[in-house]
């Protein structure tokens, strides 16, 4: 397993320059925004991009049936993209929160509820976006897989916005934002647990 990570090291050096670029503008940006929720989720999206990426050149380049002639079951192979997923995100984060408590604590607004929130949407947002897109991916493959994400990403998107609505246009529905996003957080994880299953059993099933 620890040969494929660093395959997948090696790729995202090469073919996902443009993301990590982009990453860090949005991460730069997030320092001078006064937290605009755009700024700050959109590097969330271009983690997601990643796996799929990664996937998507590994079959081009004929590297999944090459792969068969090599020690690893479609098990590890699905597992490596879920890890890279779960290491991106992690990296996102960290440099979100570093970043965050950084221009808090200069302005003298450091709160950690807010930090808290901040990186809880991200988490969410990350977690349903790769579960909901990956088990695709490897059933379809990439190219009707990275249709689906799409589709996907619209759809929680408008139903955001929807739920935003609801609640700001009907006071008489309240609920504690910490618990709602804890709620979703753990729900993320089990989904992100599930999707890995499904995704291995998908892959085995399919002919390369």
């Amino acid at each position: 397993m620890t040969g494929l990570l660093i395959k997948e090291w090696f790729l995202i050096k090469k073919y996902c320059r443009a993301y990590l670029l982009i990453t860090v503008v949005f991460l730069a940006l997030s320092c001078v925004s006064d937290y605009n929720l755009f700024i700050v989720l959109y590097p969330c999206l271009l983690c997601v991009m990643i796996p799929i990426t990664l996937q998507s050149y590994d079959e081009r380049n004929g590297w999944t049936r090459y792969s068969g002639t090599l020690p690893y079951t479609k098990g590890q192979l699905v597992s490596c993209k879920y890890l890279t997923g779960l290491l991106t995100m992690l990296a996102i984060l960290l440099a979100t929160g570093i970043i965050q408590t950084v221009k808090m604590a200069a302005g003298g607004t450091f709160n950690s509820e807010r930090l808290l929130v901040i990186l809880f949407a991200m988490s969410i947002l990350m977690f349903f976006s790769v579960s909901l897109c990956l088990p695709f991916i490897f059933k379809f493959g990439t190219e009707k897989g990275r249709i689906v994400y799409f589709v996907i990403v619209g759809l929680f998107c408008a139903g955001a916005v929807i739920v935003s609505n609801l609640f700001t246009e009907n006071p008489i529905i309240k609920i504690d934002l910490n618990t709602l996003l804890l709620c979703l957080f753990l729900v993320g994880c089990g989904l992100y647990a599930m999707s890995w299953a499904l995704s291995i059993t998908f892959y085995k099933r399919r002919e390369i």
